[in-house]
């Protein structure tokens, strides 16, 4: 019990909504009156991915994220109580641990988007889905490549914010399965724009054991009010530009978002500012939960 309480808090299960999330917004954007009842190839990859994007493909960052992150985080009192501290001699039971959770898992689904699969005559042929593939394939890049060397983008300042983009491809990779075609460019937009912005201001907080521990980030480079504005601004284009799929909700999503970095811009302290912080998780939830529905519900 010990152990899986450990692996769960590694996956850091209050942020698994950031990959959950977009995933279900694919298959929200997705004409529902078309969806099968046939057991196809499609819905089992959909089955996997799903599968996926809780435990596995949240370990997998989160956990290449603490192998590579402990100088600083040993400085983090965000890891003494708020999550935990993959500590040097607890690498390679992690290691064996992430590779027993995900390589199965990642290994059918990636068997699902190239090969499909017909159950009525039990044939198999090479059938690939590229924006399946593509998409899984920019997770992965961007998931790793943000912690792990030789990229390790999160001490890159700025190409940290943007390889935050890897949230975007879980939904990418449920609308790639169902329609095999990208969504609009301007959507892809902002939510990369969001994405950067919801990178930037978690940077914020770890100012200052970042810079004890001698990391660049963006917002140990731009400073936290710069970072906020960054934000701020990042916010306000992403909700300008789903505002015509999403009309008011946009607008309610922005001045929500807009507030929080207004709030956490005048806090004067790290505990009013870590406040503001741990309110994000409950708001993105809350926002997300409400985008599926309102898209479901005006097809």
């Amino acid at each position: 019990m010990q152990l899986f309480t450990w692996i769960m808090k590694i996956s850091r299960p209050r942020f698994w909504f950031y990959l959950l999330g977009p995933f279900l917004l694919g298959i929200a954007a997705y004409e529902f009156i078309n969806f099968s009842t046939d057991i196809d190839n499609y819905q089992i990859g959909l089955i996997l991915a799903g599968l996926f994007f809780t435990l596995p493909a949240n370990l997998l960052i989160y956990g290449t994220n603490d192998l590579f992150d402990y100088e600083t985080d040993k400085n983090n009192p965000k890891k003494k109580d708020y999550e935990v501290l993959l500590e040097p001699e607890q690498r390679k039971c992690f290691n064996i641990i992430l590779i027993a959770v995900v390589l199965p898992i990642l290994t059918l689904l990636l068997m699902t988007l190239l090969f499909d699969s017909n159950t009525a005559s039990s044939s198999i042929a090479f059938d690939p889905n590229i924006v399946g593939l593509w998409s899984l394939a920019g997770f992965m890049f961007f998931g790793i490549g943000y912690s792990a060397p030789p990229i390790r983008a999160k001490v890159r300042p700025f190409i940290d914010s943007f390889f935050n983009i890897l949230y975007i491809f879980p939904g990418l990779i449920s609308y790639g399965i169902l329609t095999e075609q990208w969504p609009p460019v301007y959507i892809i937009v902002a939510a990369t724009l969001w994405c950067m912005a919801m990178h930037a201001f978690s940077a914020v907080p770890d100012i200052t054991a970042d810079k004890k521990a001698g990391l660049r980030t963006i917002a140990t480079e731009l400073g936290r009010e710069n970072t906020l504005l960054f934000c701020f601004i990042s916010y306000g284009l992403a909700g300008a530009l789903t505002f015509k799929d999403l009309g008011l909700l946009s607008i309610l999503g922005s001045i929500i978002y807009l507030t929080l970095m207004a709030l956490a811009y005048k806090a004067s302290t790290k505990a009013e500012l870590f406040g503001v912080y741990k309110i994000f998780p409950y708001v993105n939830v809350v926002l997300g939960f409400s985008i599926f529905w309102y898209i479901i519900l005006s097809r």
